[in-house]
């Protein structure tokens, strides 16, 4: 359920999805994950196959304004049962945003996307840091339980 007070979520398209590409970066460098460059293309070309979506809310909501908080999905079959789940692979707010109702608005409208989809699950992950042990304690108040850990080697 989005907060009464939420700002609009609009949706990228390949022709807007360049505005997101400063939200990336400001990600990529907290994170040390990705680049805005790649993340770019790679993003465009599974929107335009229909397996992504780009959410985002802009400063003071505006549809014109500076995007301040992203969300980002891919839309996937199940390999084991067939069933389309999304699978957020991004979630950000701005460090000057942060303590609005961004992140739970955008949580909110992936939920409600992925229920217009079909969808069986969404699955959420976090990053191994102080933002992930927030979430942590932040996700199971809305529905979620954890499932898998991910570990990775850098090769």
């Amino acid at each position: 359920m989005k907060p009464t007070d939420a700002p609009p979520v609009f949706r990228a398209t390949t022709e807007t999805l360049y505005l997101l590409k400063p939200l990336m970066a400001e990600f990529s460098e907290l994170s040390g994950y990705g680049d805005p460059e790649v993340w770019h293309t790679n993003m465009q070309a599974m929107m335009e196959a229909g397996m992504a979506e780009s959410f985002y809310i802009t400063e003071k909501g505006k549809p014109n304004g500076e995007p301040v908080a992203l969300m980002l999905a891919y839309i996937v079959p199940c390999p084991f049962s067939g069933e389309t789940q999304v699978w957020e692979q991004a979630w950000f707010v701005t460090a000057k945003e942060r303590g609005q109702p961004h992140a739970f608005t955008l949580l909110a409208e992936l939920e409600e996307f992925a229920k217009e989809r079909g969808c069986s699950h969404v699955w959420m992950a976090h990053l191994d840091n102080e933002f992930g042990d927030r979430l942590r304690h932040i996700l199971p108040r809305f529905g979620y339980k954890p499932h898998q850990i991910y570990y990775s080697k850098e090769l």
